[in-house]
C-alpha cells in the first residue's frame, strides 16, 4: 500500500468525522451495522488530503480486514509499521506517545481479534510472514523509545509468530510416512493361551487398591492445601464483591490463628496493612463508584470480546438497569419550587408594602398552601432519613419502607449524579 506521508490533526476533516461516527457504533447497545466500505473510502480520502495519521490508519486497518480478510490486515500492518518506524519523532497526530499506545492498543483489540479467530492454510504463509515482519518492525521500535506505558501489540505479533512457525513445521502423518517404510506381511503367529494364577489376580487387586488410597491422600491433601491458601489469600485481600451487602458476608476459616505464633503475628501485621489500604481507598470513593466500576466492566468486555453475543447481553443488561434506575420517579426540584413560591411571595409583600397596600388573608393561604402541596407530594430523601433516626433514638427497628425509600432515592440520586457528569458516548 502506498504510503503518502505523515499527517496532522484531521479532526477539521469531515471524512475524520465520518470515520468517528461509525466505528462508535462499536460500542451502541443497539449494534447497528458498520459501513465497512464507506470507512475505507473516507479513510483513503482523509489519507490524500491530511497524510497518515495513527488514529485513522487503525480505523482503516479494521475495515480493510473486515473486507479483505488477511490480505487486507497485511497492508494495514505495514502501513502501521512505515509510520511508526519511520517518523515516530516526527509530528505525526496524535503526538503524545501514551494517546499513540493507546491506539496501537485499540488496534490490537479490534483488529487482532478478527485475525485471532481466522484460521490459516499454508499458501497463506507469504501474507503472515509480511505481517510478522510489520509487527515485529513496531514492536522493537517501540521497545527504543521512552514510554510511560507499554504496548500490547507484541501479543499480535506473538499471535501471528506462533501462526507461522506452525505452518512451517512438516506434518507428522507425512513424515513419518517418508521416513519409515511400511513393514513387510508376516503369517499371524498362533499363541498360547495363558491362564493367570490366582495369586497373581490377587496381587493386582492389591496394586489397586493400594493406588486408590494413595490417589485419595493426595487429592485430601491438594485439597487441604488449597483451602488453606484460599483462606489465607482472601483474608489478606479482605472485602469481595458480597461485602457490599447488608447480609453477613462469609468469611475464611480462621486457619492463620494455628501454628506458631510469631509467625502468625508476622502475618496479623501484614493482613491490617492490607485492611488499612483498602480502607483508605474507600475514603476517597465517589457515591458514584459503584455505577464507575460497572461502567469499566462492560467497557473492558467492549475491548476484549467485542463479537461475543454473551458480551452484547451483558451490555444490554447494564445499559437498562442504569437507565431503569435513572428513571425512577424521584422529584428533584421540589426545593426549588419551594424557593419560587418563596420568592413570589416575599415579591408581592414588598410590592404591597411600598404601595401601602394590604395582603389578603385569603392570597396567603392560596401561597401556603401551595407550598405545603410541593412538600407533601415530593418527600425528599433527607425527610426519610430523619424519620430513620428518629427510630434509632427511640430503640426502634427500621421499617421497610423508610429503608426501602432510603435505598431506592439515594441509588436514583447517585445514577442521575453519574449520568449528569459522564459523557456515555463512545470516545475512541
Amino acid at each position: 500500500m502506498r504510503f503518502n506521508y505523515p499527517g496532522g490533526d484531521p479532526r477539521r476533516f469531515n471524512e475524520f468525522e465520518t470515520l468517528r461516527s461509525e466505528i462508535g457504533k462499536l460500542s451502541q447497545t443497539t449494534r447497528p451495522p458498520l459501513d465497512w466500505a464507506q470507512i475505507d473510502v473516507c479513510a483513503r480520502s482523509l489519507f490524500e488530503q491530511n497524510g497518515v495519521d495513527l488514529l485513522s490508519a487503525c480505523y482503516f486497518s479494521l475495515a480493510r480486514t473486515h473486507i479483505h480478510g488477511l490480505r487486507g490486515f497485511v497492508e494495514s500492518c505495514e502501513l502501521i509499521s512505515a509510520l511508526i518506524c519511520q517518523h515516530w519523532d516526527d509530528a505525526f497526530w496524535p503526538p503524545e506517545p501514551q494517546a499513540r499506545i493507546d491506539a496501537l492498543d485499540w488496534f490490537n483489540v479490534r483488529t487482532g481479534h478478527l485475525i485471532r479467530r481466522q484460521s490459516f492454510s499454508i499458501e497463506q504463509l507469504s501474507l503472515l510472514k509480511r505481517a510478522e515482519k510489520a509487527l515485529e518492525n513496531i514492536a522493537d521500535k517501540l521497545q527504543q523509545v521512552p514510554l510511560k506505558k507499554l504496548s500490547r501489540i507484541e501479543n499480535l505479533f506473538y499471535f501471528v509468530q506462533n501462526v507461522v512457525d506452525t505452518l512451517e513445521k512438516p506434518h507428522p502423518g507425512l513424515e513419518r510416512a517418508i521416513s519409515i517404510p511400511p513393514p513387510s506381511p508376516r503369517p499371524p503367529l498362533a499363541q498360547p493361551k495363558v491362564h493367570p494364577s490366582p495369586s497373581r489376580e490377587r496381587g493386582h487387586w492389591r496394586f489397586f487398591g493400594l493406588g486408590a488410597l494413595c490417589s485419595a491422600i493426595v487429592a485430601s491433601l491438594f485439597y487441604y492445601i488449597q483451602v488453606q491458601h484460599q483462606n489465607a489469600v482472601a483474608k489478606v485481600v479482605g472485602p469481595s464483591l458480597e461485602w457490599f451487602s447488608l447480609e453477613k458476608p462469609s468469611v475464611p476459616d480462621d486457619v492463620l490463628l494455628t501454628g506458631h505464633s510469631r509467625r502468625i503475628q508476622q502475618e496479623d501485621i501484614v493482613i491490617l496493612a492490607q485492611y488499612r489500604q483498602q480502607l483508605n481507598s474507600l475514603t476517597h470513593f465517589s457515591p458514584r463508584s459503584s455505577w464507575i466500576y460497572g461502567e469499566n466492566l462492560v467497557r473492558t468486555s467492549q475491548e476484549w470480546w467485542p463479537d461475543l453475543q454473551t458480551q452484547h447481553q451483558l451490555e444490554d443488561f447494564w445499559a437498562q438497569y442504569l437507565n431503569t434506575q435513572a428513571a425512577y420517579p424521584v422529584t428533584i426540584d421540589g426545593y426549588y419550587q419551594i424557593q419560587g413560591l418563596l420568592s413570589e411571595l416575599i415579591t408581592q409583600l414588598d410590592k404591597a408594602s411600598r404601595q401601602d397596600k394590604y395582603i389578603t388573608v385569603t392570597y396567603l393561604r392560596t401561597m401556603l398552601q401551595r407550598m405545603q402541596a410541593v412538600q407533601q407530594n415530593n418527600v425528599p430523601v433527607e425527610e426519610w432519613l430523619r424519620k430513620a433516626e428518629e427510630l434509632k433514638k427511640k430503640g426502634l427497628p427500621l421499617t421497610p419502607e423508610i429503608q426501602r425509600q432510603l435505598d431506592q432515592q439515594l441509588k436514583t440520586i447517585s445514577a442521575r449524579y453519574y449520568l449528569a457528569g459522564t459523557d456515555r458516548r463512545d470516545t475512541e
